[in-house]
């Protein structure tokens, strides 16, 4: 009888172990199923939302064409064609025309033209 009781204690007890490490594999799987989904979508999906959306709100742009800075409205219609030199500009602000620079209004427009035209 006792032997028959600790085979059952045993059995109980193997029964428990394949459940935890079922619940933990079935867990880990989930979780890393959801974080490969996160990750799929984040890229490039999200960032273009976020980009039109924020672009919604500036109403012009200057973006480098034939090494000269030109400024457009967010309708990509030439607002104006500026005097800026691609090779005259710092780097950092030519990378930055590169993907184009955006402006709320005029005044932040002309403030930055005036920055760096003579």
């Amino acid at each position: 009888m006792r032997e028959e009781i600790k085979q059952n204690k045993n059995l109980v007890w193997s029964f428990k172990m394949i459940f935890v490490f079922l619940f933990v594999v079935c867990s880990l799987i989930f979780f890393f199923y959801t974080v490969g989904k996160e990750k799929a979508v984040t890229p490039k999906a999200q960032v273009s939302q976020k980009t039109a959306a924020s672009v919604a709100q500036y109403r012009y742009y200057i973006k480098m064409k034939d090494n000269h800075a030109i400024v457009y409205r967010t309708d990509h219609t030439v607002f104006e064609y500026t005097d800026l030199n691609q090779e005259l500009l710092p780097e950092s602000l030519e990378k930055e025309l590169i993907t184009g620079k955006y402006f709320y209004n005029e005044e932040e427009l002309y403030e930055f033209l005036e920055t760096y035209t003579s």
